[in-house]
């Protein structure tokens, strides 16, 4: 090793330029004695920083680490040559740590954000099937926020999913209310209704239904389902009104044509129920269900040849109102007398549907007319068990077979129970008089015709029933005049055979009247009154 002739710092000899300075090394000789001396400097150099003892040819001193090329030590040289590199390392450790922090951050904002939200809380607890804990959970919320739209909506799903229809109804029903843009509250609140209490809140489930078309015009569901629900209520000029505003919107299917078109005959304008009953023919090419449309309208009409025809084509295809169809052409049979026929078609509505009370009431109807009296006795206390008009007729009629079997104490269940479902009508009243005749109890048989005649004065039965009385008492005068009154009731509509005996019978009071009362009426007379009237 030889100090650098430029800088003084030791440096290898051997080296072209000096690793300090750079600068080139003079190329000599060395004399014997310098020679002499590198030799003597190998063989014992001290380190130029802590003067510890080096071995020639050792270029790091293990004492304190200092290259004994440069004089440096070697942690000072890695500073400087590291020295760049280091502020990029701890940049972009930084900005991980940084990253990192806000994943972290954005997760617990997350957390705490839904931890917050009690209506996403409930959201996912009914996805697990945890409707009792997420109910809860929006009542707790809607008792401090009752505007929030969205829980009451909520609410109104997990009640639905809960079975609990009316309080689902009443949640939707405040949703709608606070978002009357959102079909979907106010259609899922006429749905609860539907579901819940039928026909009882038909009125309400309309009153939703037109603040939902008032409030969405070109709601094409709402408008259809609006149109049904007031046909159901037989408010026919209503359904009219919302089957042409979705006829406005291009929303008429053939369907809705039909339907049109029969709400149209109910209302007499037969011309236009022919013109949109012939338009939804032309969009489905005819079937079963157009036939269908067609017979009601034709029936309504008073057309029973058209009506008939049709009603047969539509029994006969596939139509959704077949049921409907067997019915009412098991209707037109019966007023035509032809009860056999009448009968099939009948019977095959019952097995459509086990509740179709009307055709079951004339399917016994058509029973008792061929004779069948036991099985049409069965038929009409099947339906006693039901409420209704339908209901109370199906006593009435029951209550006659049974006193027709001579079984009185029986009738006369059978009529109290009609008076118990709501029959206070003339026709109940003048069955108990009937029954109570035949009991012998005739004064509660008075009493009972004179209710039915205060009720409805024109109602003919109750007449011929009084007559029938005043006669049986000897009372010829208040009899004839009662029988009279029944003939001019009914005129042409009583049975030829039935019309025969009553003209003897009058024959028979006018000539026991004449000998009671000296010739005061005469037969002639009595006959011209009843002409006049």
């Amino acid at each position: 090793m030889i100090n650098c002739p430029f800088c003084g710092k030791l440096t290898d000899p051997k080296l072209e330029s000096c690793p300090h300075c750079g600068m080139v090394m003079p190329r000599q000789s060395a004399t014997p004695e310098q020679q002499r001396r590198a030799a003597g400097a190998a063989q014992a150099q001290h380190c130029p920083n802590c003067h510890a003892l080096v071995q020639d040819g050792d270029i790091i001193c293990v004492a304190c680490g200092t290259n004994l090329l440069t004089g440096q030590k070697i942690a000072e040289e890695q500073k400087q040559q590291g020295g760049p590199l280091l502020p990029t390392r701890l940049l972009w450790v930084a900005l991980g740590v940084i990253v990192a922090l806000l994943v972290l951050i954005a997760i617990i904002y997350a957390v705490y954000a839904l931890s917050r939200d009690p209506v996403q809380q409930a959201v996912e607890l009914a996805k697990m099937n945890k409707y009792l804990e997420a109910h809860n959970m929006l009542s707790d919320h809607l008792e401090r926020h009752p505007e929030d739209a969205r829980a009451n909506f909520v609410s109104g799903q997990v009640l639905w999913k809960m079975n609990r229809q009316p309080d689902a109804a009443l949640a939707f029903e405040k949703a709608a209310d606070l978002e009357p843009n959102n079909p979907t509250a106010g259609m899922l609140a006429v749905l609860s209704l539907a579901r819940s209490t039928g026909n009882k809140s038909r009125a309400k489930q309309i009153a939703l239904l037109h603040n939902l078309v008032r409030n969405n015009k070109d709601d094409r569901d709402a408008l259809h389902l609006l149109a049904l629900e007031l046909g159901a209520e037989k408010d026919i000029a209503g359904q009219i009104e919302a089957l042409r505003n979705a006829a406005d919107l291009g929303a008429l299917s053939a369907a809705g044509r039909q339907s049109l078109g029969v709400a149209l005959a109910l209302q007499g304008d037969y011309e236009g129920a022919k013109r949109e009953l012939s338009a939804a023919a032309e969009q489905t090419g005819g079937g079963g269900d157009t036939a269908a449309a067609m017979g009601f309208a034709a029936n309504l009409a008073g057309e029973p040849d058209v009506a008939e025809t049709n009603l047969r084509v539509a029994v006969d295809t596939d139509t959704a109102v077949k049921e409907d169809a067997l019915t009412r052409l098991g209707l037109l049979l019966v007023s035509q007398g032809d009860c056999d026929e009448a009968r099939e078609y009948l019977s095959q509505a019952m097995a459509a549907n086990k509740d179709n009370t009307t055709a079951r009431f004339f399917y016994a109807a058509c029973l008792e007319a061929s004779g069948l009296s036991d099985e049409a006795l069965t038929e009409f206390q099947a339906i006693t068990q039901r409420t209704g008009p339908l209901g109370v007729q199906a006593s009435i009629r029951a209550a006659a077979l049974y006193l027709a079997q001579g079984d009185a104490d029986t009738a006369l269940s059978a009529v109290e129970k009609a008076e118990l479902a709501g029959g206070d009508s003339a026709p109940v009243h003048t069955m108990r008089g009937r029954v109570l005749m035949r009991m012998g109890q005739d004064d509660g048989a008075r009493n009972a015709f004179r209710k039915a005649l205060a009720t409805d004065p024109d109602y003919a039965p109750a007449h011929l029933e009084s007559g029938l009385l005043y006669v049986k008492r000897q009372f010829f005068d208040q009899g004839l005049q009662e029988l009279e009154r029944y003939q001019a009731l009914l005129g042409d509509a009583i049975e030829p055979s039935e019309a025969r005996e009553l003209e003897t019978l009058l024959e028979q009071l006018q000539q026991a009247i004449g000998k009671q009362e000296g010739g005061r009426r005469t037969a002639p007379t009595a006959r011209a009154e009843r002409d006049a009237t």
